[in-house]
């Protein structure tokens, strides 16, 4: 053990040579035994991950792109944080504001609009680490969109700290089995309306917005994430 690893923002300042010594500290508050002083100074943290995002970069995932955009919540309206909800809408490129007519506009596995706009593409929620997930939770960083054969096509990880304006929310969700009937094939001729919908949502887009999935299938309610995880390579 090399010590805490705590990133520059985060560490408590003010008590020079703290880092480097194994006396217990109190605060101005009377706590002791701070983790700065078992860390391994306020700089080390970001030497780190500085050293493994450049590990990272060598082999960096083809379906992975960091995109800003807002979590969407069953009732249309749009969130910072994922737990809840059910979709996620990606502003064209070079705007700031979330147009419930523009963008592209990714729902979970049930959901097949939100007020009387489609989605785009259905997908699963996925963790910081690219896999997918149930349901959204605290360790939810954006959507995977997949392929026909269940493989990976995109992989949309989600800034949501820039400002966006978000004064005028989706429609309510709307679920694939109120929106369509059910009909033989019904995945396939889905899928081909999804792949259209979402070529037509890169396009809305200005160059270098993000990349539509051009043939991504409407998942089924019913296909759970487990079929759906390990049976592609990673990035495939």
């Amino acid at each position: 053990m090399i010590g805490y690893m705590i990133p520059a923002w985060g560490f408590a300042s003010g008590t020079p040579g703290l880092f480097n010594n194994d006396t217990c500290y109190q605060d101005m508050h009377g706590h002791g035994h701070k983790l700065e002083s078992e860390s391994a100074g306020p700089t080390s943290a970001n030497d780190i991950a500085n050293a493994l995002s450049g590990l990272l970069a060598r082999r960096p995932d083809p379906s992975a792109q960091i995109v800003m955009g807002r979590y969407v919540l069953a009732n249309g309206t749009y969130s910072h944080w994922p737990t809840g909800a059910v979709g996620i809408l990606i502003p064209p490129a070079g705007r700031t504001a979330l147009d419930p007519s523009a963008g592209l506009l990714i729902g979970a596995p049930a959901t097949a609009a939100f007020g009387g706009r489609r989605v785009d593409a259905n997908g699963v929620f996925m963790d910081y680490d690219g896999q997918p997930q149930a349901r959204p939770d605290v360790t939810t960083r954006g959507m995977m969109v997949l392929g026909t054969n269940g493989c990976v096509k995109a992989r949309y990880y989600l800034n949501v700290f820039p400002a966006l304006d978000s004064s005028h929310p989706l429609g309510g969700a709307v679920s694939q089995a109120a929106a369509l009937p059910r009909r033989p094939c019904r995945g396939a001729r889905l899928g081909r309306r999804a792949g259209a919908a979402a070529g037509r949502g890169g396009r809305r887009g200005a160059p270098g917005g993000p990349r539509a999935p051009l043939a991504g299938p409407t998942i089924p309610a019913n296909v759970t994430v487990r079929l759906l995880a390990g049976r592609c390579l990673p990035g495939r």
